[in-house]
């Protein structure tokens, strides 16, 4: 048998598979990873939306607590950290609601949410009393303890069945 007289043919390799256009399987992922990566993008931007007056209140704590480092002066520092609780928890609760508590129905409202009972019974009772006193030293106790609760206070989220 003559070997150039055989019909053999060059072996043909089947065409490269080409990634375009792309099967419905992977048109679905990549539906389902964009909408998925929108709603959280949406999520996040509606909580940091929330917490805007939270991060201004923080800032502006930080100011009092550098404006008191500065002065030594307790019953400003009272008064201000009285004012800054006030504006910050009537930017996240209704105003008909929240505008009208004084005394110790305040004290007992900014309890509300955290673990213990830091104003109505704890340090935090000076917001009510000191700055309607006279300028007496030895009646404040340790003003860095309530500038922490202060700040846990705002650092808090209050919800909303606290409110009501």
């Amino acid at each position: 048998m003559d070997p150039t007289a055989i019909p053999i043919r060059d072996i043909r390799y089947p065409n490269e598979l080409d990634w375009w256009p792309l099967a419905i399987g992977w048109w679905l992922v990549i539906i389902i990873v964009f909408l998925t990566a929108v709603f959280l993008g949406y999520k996040l931007y509606k909580r940091w939306i929330s917490n805007h007056a939270r991060r201004i209140a923080l800032r502006e704590l930080k100011i009092i607590e550098d404006n008191f480092s500065l002065s030594n002066d307790a019953v400003v520092l009272l008064q201000e950290l009285s004012t800054l609780l006030r504006r910050t928890i009537l930017a996240y609760s209704p105003r008909n609601k929240m505008a009208g508590l004084v005394g110790e129905q305040w004290l007992i409202f900014l309890d509300q949410g955290l673990d213990e009972k830091f104003f109505s019974q704890g340090i935090g009772k000076q917001l009510t009393s000191v700055p309607y006193r006279n300028k007496d030293a030895s009646q404040l106790r340790d003003m860095s303890a309530l500038l922490n609760i202060v700040k846990l206070r705002i650092e808090t989220p209050i919800s909303q069945k606290d409110v009501n």
